[in-house]
């Protein structure tokens, strides 16, 4: 069970009983940094159609093959 970045995440392993209807887990919050003045949040974004994220793949692959033909030039290659 995860709650973010601020909190350790918990694996444990539990009994239920027949016909238990509710469980109490306590997460660990490791740092508080709204009280430091950050605010904590995922960035990532779900994409609205297939085509969408191919394109984004795409994207990401024309940029990896650009930086490693950089990376060859600038070692010598």
């Amino acid at each position: 069970m995860a709650r973010g970045y601020e909190y350790e995440p918990l694996r444990t392993w539990v009994d239920s009983e027949p016909g238990q209807q509710e469980l109490k887990l306590e997460l660990k919050r490791w740092i508080d940094m709204k009280s430091r003045g950050y605010f904590s949040g995922d960035t990532h974004v779900h994409f609205l159609s297939a085509q969408g994220s191919m394109i984004e793949v795409y994207v990401i692959f024309q940029r990896q093959f650009i930086k490693g033909i950089a990376a060859g030039a600038l070692s010598g290659i």
